[in-house]
């Protein structure tokens, strides 16, 4: 659930601010937090 609203969340904002520069950066954070686990 945590990813899914996380990804959801970065999807929506990046959307409504078109900006591709801060979902990169999200997947990337995200991909790193679930490295971790």
């Amino acid at each position: 659930m945590r990813v899914l609203s996380w990804s959801q969340g970065v999807a929506t904002l990046g959307n409504a601010f078109d900006d591709l520069k801060y979902v990169k950066q999200e997947v990337e954070k995200m991909c790193d937090w679930l490295d971790t686990l």
